[in-house]
């Protein structure tokens, strides 16, 4: 596999993701309330995840189940340091307040859009038969 090809998808993700969050603070929140627009939010970013690993899976050129998990690893690997980097030195957050991304009794569900990062390709490529 190509890093750049892995990463650029990563990127996609990343920037998916980005507009989800504006969504989610800008309309979903004012119309639905927070309380229900983070779960909701994670959903849809999981949902994201799946589309567009569906759509570029084959771009990665990889044809082992070995090679998947470990595109599904390094995409989980880059989350999590994006996730603490962006926190920490962009928007100025404690670590406390950014490992409230993990707290599921808040309706945060990144855990589960980590899990979607993590399994998404290898499973979409078992589906697709690509290894």
């Amino acid at each position: 596999m190509s890093i750049i090809i892995g990463t650029a998808i990563w990127l996609l993700i990343v920037l998916l993701a980005i507009a989800n969050g504006v969504l989610r603070d800008k309309v979903l929140a004012q119309l639905l309330g927070k309380k229900l627009a983070l779960p909701l939010s994670g959903i849809s970013l999981s949902t994201l995840i799946v589309i567009v690993a569906s759509n570029t899976i084959h771009f990665t050129g990889l044809s082992t189940f070995k090679g998947f998990i470990n595109l599904g690893v390094y995409w989980l690997s880059i989350t999590v340091i994006f996730e603490y980097t962006m926190g920490l030195f962009v928007e100025k957050k404690s670590l406390h307040e950014i490992n409230q991304v993990f707290n599921i009794k808040k309706g945060n569900l990144f855990v589960l859009v980590l899990i979607v990062v993590t399994l998404a390709p290898p499973l979409i490529a078992y589906y697709k038969e690509l290894y």
